[in-house]
């Protein structure tokens, strides 16, 4: 049985998913969701907020603890492409 997880960075949420793989088949173990503000703070300002980006790196904190407790193999991230309209999003994806 594989597990994977999916993290997804969008413009109101930041979210977690595992799921178990087996035969072809998945099952959902575990889903998280945190919600942000992402997309109207971009509109606004083309910047990422630093308390905004902080948030969501200790969020991620939290989430590589689950997906290492839950001992997925493969971790997918994906990201709306409104995060590379913020100005500062090199040093954000570097982080």
């Amino acid at each position: 049985m594989e597990k994977v997880a999916i993290i997804e960075l969008n413009e109101k949420e930041l979210k977690l998913s595992i799921y178990k793989i087996s035969n072809g088949k998945s099952l959902l173990a575990l889903s998280k969701t945190q919600n942000f503000a992402l997309g109207d703070e971009l509109t606004r300002d083309e910047l990422l907020n630093p308390n905004t980006k902080n948030d969501i790196l200790e969020l991620l904190k939290v989430y590589r603890k689950l997906i290492e407790g839950y001992g997925a193999s493969k971790i997918i991230s994906v990201t709306t492409n409104l995060i590379y309209k913020a100005r500062n999003y090199r040093g954000f994806l570097d982080e």
